[in-house]
């Protein structure tokens, strides 16, 4: 059985704070998987690696990345190239072979492209070729953008149910303070996915190249956790850390997964981006979606929120405005709006007979973590 390891580069690593390629990284980067592949034929390595803004900027003779769009696309597109040439100029030499694999929220958001995406990687897995995974920068605007390569890669844990989530980075882990700012700062070498303590982490970090910062790697954890990928945030100067990690040898900071596995279809209703509208629903609502897996009922819906259309991703809340569960609607917002807080007995007699039962039917519904 593959277990897959995947590897997330940031630009601040790969280029050095923008100067110079790391080319002894991804070299030792390289050889780590050779022996991978001889000690441990069934892990396989996947990459999401940032680095093409700065090298496009660096390409086209830029003293400092561009701010707006436009000039940001046009790096990324010169950038992409160099980038993916300079991974299999050092990873040809070592005979491993490279394919380039450039992603935006939409390709993610689709279910039907989802799934495409999810063969298309694990034929070049099955291959024995490398995946070098990035945002498609060159296409993406600002609607359809991921918020940063951490996301990205935290999605694609998801998208491939990665066993193992690696964010390399220029800091040693997590710390329960700010190291920048305090002395007294330790070092977390372990924590559970939902720790509270994640939220109280000082993010204010951040390098210039790259678009997040700590608080981003915690938040990407997260995400991969909930799928049950473990995660680790470790420092680019660790050596041999792919062996290392397999060995359970502790590095930086380790953040433990969710233990109970919820379906891929779930994962991915749980890590899509952006709601159409939102749901309202009674205490009796709650209940049964929450603690007995019941599809959604328009009798328990009080309220309808936002236009949409059946098939669009709707959010479930409390009256209180706590979020519990999201799905994809079986109705049109005003269809919904018609049905709400009625039972099927009086749809049916206002209505005659109606297309579903279920406002959101439970198969399209996750409950999330509170």
């Amino acid at each position: 059985m593959k277990k897959i390891i995947i590897i997330k580069i940031g630009s601040n690593v790969i280029t050095q704070n923008g100067l110079e390629f790391n080319k002894n990284f991804i070299k030792n980067l390289g050889k780590q998987i050779v022996n991978l592949r001889k000690s441990k034929p069934n892990h396989k390595i996947v990459i999401v690696s940032s680095g093409a803004i700065a090298e496009g900027v660096k390409k086209l003779g830029w003293k400092n990345k561009p701010k707006n769009l436009p000039k940001l696309q046009a790096a990324a597109a010169v950038g992409q190239l160099e980038l993916i040439w300079r991974y299999q100029n050092i990873f040809t030499k070592m005979k491993l072979d490279v394919a380039q694999v450039l992603l935006t929220h939409q390709e993610l958001s689709n279910r039907t492209q989802y799934l495409n995406a999810r063969k298309s990687i694990m034929n070049l897995i099955d291959l024995n070729i490398i995946p070098i995974i990035n945002e498609n920068d060159v296409v993406a605007t600002e609607e359809i953008q991921f918020s940063d390569n951490d996301h990205l890669a935290a999605l694609v844990c998801n998208l491939i149910e990665a066993e193992k989530f690696i964010i390399i980075t220029d800091q040693k882990g997590l710390f329960d303070k700010n190291p920048e700012k305090y002395k007294s700062a330790k070092l977390i070498r372990e924590i559970e996915y939902n720790d509270p303590l994640l939220d109280k982490i000082d993010g204010s970090s951040k390098s210039s190249w790259g678009k997040g910062g700590i608080k981003t790697k915690i938040n990407a954890c997260i995400i991969a956790s909930k799928g049950s990928t473990k995660c680790y945030i470790i420092s680019a100067d660790e050596k041999n850390f792919i062996e290392k990690i397999i060995n359970n040898q502790n590095l930086g900071t380790t953040i433990l997964p969710k233990q109970k596995i919820i379906s891929s279809r779930k994962q991915w209703l749980q890590n899509l981006p952006k709601s159409k509208g939102e749901f309202i629903v009674d205490n009796g609502a709650k209940t049964a979606i929450t603690k007995n897996q019941k599809s959604l009922l328009p009798v328990g819906v009080k309220k309808v929120i936002g236009n949409f259309i059946k098939g669009d991703l709707i959010i479930i809340k409390t009256s209180t405005g706590k979020e519990i569960a999201r799905g994809l609607v079986n109705y049109s917002s005003e269809k919904a709006n018609l049905i709400k807080g009625l039972s099927s007995r009086e749809i049916n007699s206002k209505f005659g007979q109606i297309d579903e039962e279920s406002i959101i039917n439970k198969d399209n519904l996750v409950v999330l973590d509170n």
